[in-house]
């Protein structure tokens, strides 16, 4: 390049347009929390952080792992829990409610449910990292927290696992949201708890390291699949309804089945 040429604009994010995969898909990093927004909050468990139970985790996502069965295998106890999946509720700056389950010293495994005001979450002491799975406007965000504060203490009664129960809490909450916002949810049918499964390990396999070693503050990240309600534009409108159109056709040129759903 000689001396007088122009500046070279900035590379644009290469953001894939096929099905989620974990080998093609970078990692949706985010420097802040959004007002609005769940979060799937992973920690690691208490025993293994205070080093009074032994574990190894893998150093990054496992190749040729089924994770279309973690879900079922966590709930029914044929894989143990690597880490503690909580849901958190972030209001706004620094200010956000944990919704938890403890465990309780019983066999078969109990819980108890609780929700807290947490500040400054990032810097909570178990904490690995949180996803993103859900962001609503302004205007719906105390309907939305009214929703989860229901949804959360009515579903924890039943929970085997603390991943099944965050997960399906997320499924939930994203149907009656779509539901109540009068949305179309083009992606739902689709979605693949196994890819989803694989997405969030992998993110937590690679920053459980650091949560070990205790650097803040942990990292955010927004889930490929992950829903945003937003207020658009009518050109926004249509070239939103564009891209779901090229989506759903190259998914049905390729022949993409869903291998996995959500189960109730």
């Amino acid at each position: 390049m000689s001396r007088d040429s122009p500046p070279l604009p900035d590379a644009t994010p290469y953001k894939p347009t096929t099905i989620f995969d974990p080998d093609t898909h970078p990692r949706q990093m985010e420097q802040d929390l959004l007002p609005g927004s769940l979060y799937i909050a992973i920690s690691i468990p208490l025993p293994i952080f205070q080093g009074r139970a032994t574990h190894t985790y893998a150093p990054s996502l496992p190749k040729g792992v089924h994770y279309a069965n973690y879900e079922l295998g966590t709930a029914y106890g044929e894989y143990g829990e690597e880490f503690h999946w909580d849901l958190y509720w972030h209001r706004g700056p620094g200010v956000g409610k944990m919704y938890r389950l403890r465990q309780l010293s019983r066999q078969p495994v109990e819980y108890e449910y609780d929700s807290v005001q947490v500040q400054d979450v990032r810097r909570l002491a178990q904490l690995v990292g949180l996803v993103r799975v859900i962001h609503v406007p302004e205007h719906v965000a105390p309907y939305m927290e009214r929703y989860l504060d229901w949804l959360a203490a009515a579903s924890a009664p039943h929970a085997r696992r603390t991943y099944v129960w965050a997960a399906m809490a997320y499924g939930r909450a994203r149907r009656h949201l779509a539901r109540t916002q009068g949305i179309t949810d083009h992606t739902f049918n689709q979605f693949d708890i196994g890819r989803f499964t694989a997405e969030l390990l992998g993110f937590a396999y690679d920053n459980v390291p650091a949560a070990m070693a205790g650097a803040v503050p942990r990292p955010v990240m927004q889930s490929w699949l992950g829903v945003s309600v937003l207020m658009l534009s009518n050109d926004d409108v249509v070239a939103t309804r564009r891209a779901r159109d090229e989506l759903m056709r190259k998914a049905k040129e390729s022949g993409y089945q869903p291998t996995t759903c959500w189960y109730e």
